[in-house]
């Protein structure tokens, strides 16, 4: 691997990909936002907004992918690397000493946002979970059955849903 330093025109080609990423991460973020409201709502509408306006944000992420793919092939051929292997923290190494805190601050804003979806993702995953374990809960209260439905936990650990009492084998 080359230890050449990257110049101004590439170090340009990053900061500028950094900034449209972490610009398009925020929108993403901002929709999956508005889609835990909606499904807390149980906002059917609002849901189908959400997914309507993510079409767009998803099209700008998949070009950005292929950008990043196109810098980091260049990069990698300059300084002798695979561009699967080109990293963030490779780059940084080869980034001039005077323009690592841009570089850095690019790097965790985009890091902060891509954890920001993390936490979104997974809570509106438990939403959702929910929303099911609840509906598969009253549907066997009603209905009845042989098996005591069970769901999953955060941990993929199978756990037993509360007892249920039939209603429809009960008179009234």
């Amino acid at each position: 691997m080359s230890s050449t330093p990257l110049n101004e025109a590439e170090l340009g080609l990053i900061h500028a990909w950094l900034e449209d990423e972490t610009a398009t991460q925020r929108d993403l973020l901002a929709i999956l936002e508005r889609q835990r409201e909606a499904l807390r709502q149980q906002d059917l509408m609002a849901l189908q907004a959400c997914l309507a306006s993510a079409q767009p944000v998803l099209a700008r992420a998949e070009e950005l992918t292929r950008r990043r793919m196109r810098i980091m092939t260049a990069l990698g051929r300059r300084i002798g690397m695979a561009a699967d292997q080109m990293k963030l923290a490779t780059l940084e190494a080869l980034v001039p000493a005077d323009a690592k805190a841009r570089f850095n601050a690019a790097r965790n804003a985009l890091t902060e946002v891509l954890s920001a979806i993390q936490r979104m993702n997974r809570g509106n995953a438990a939403v959702v979970r929910s929303g099911l374990d609840l509906q598969r809960a009253i549907v066997h209260r009603v209905f009845g059955g042989d098996a005591e439905p069970s769901t999953y936990d955060r941990r993929a650990t199978s756990r037993q849903m509360p007892p249920v009492q039939r209603v429809l084998s009960q008179e009234f």
